[in-house]
């Protein structure tokens, strides 16, 4: 891994969150501003720089990602018919 040499079978933890609060990669990083995910060429660079990888990738990646993407469209559709958004 880089510089390091690990054993076979070395469990390795990667933090993501360490560099989702890197200011070289992300625009103001403690700022809340949900407005950034909306541009889907921004999204994806933050995807390929490794900030944002919620369900993993490659052959190690969730195996309940599309389950979970499901639900939350179930969950975001019956809140919504019931509130007026503004």
């Amino acid at each position: 891994l880089g510089d390091v040499r690990l054993p076979p079978d070395t469990a390795v933890c990667v933090l993501t969150r360490v560099a989702g609060m890197d200011p070289a990669r992300v625009e103001d990083p403690e700022a809340f501003r949900p407005a950034r995910w909306r541009d889907g060429r921004v999204a994806a660079e933050m995807q390929r720089s490794g900030v944002f990888v919620p369900f993993g990738s490659g052959p190690r990646i969730c195996p309940g990602r599309s389950l979970a993407l499901l639900e939350i469209r179930v969950v975001l559709a019956t809140l919504l018919r019931s509130f007026e958004i503004e």
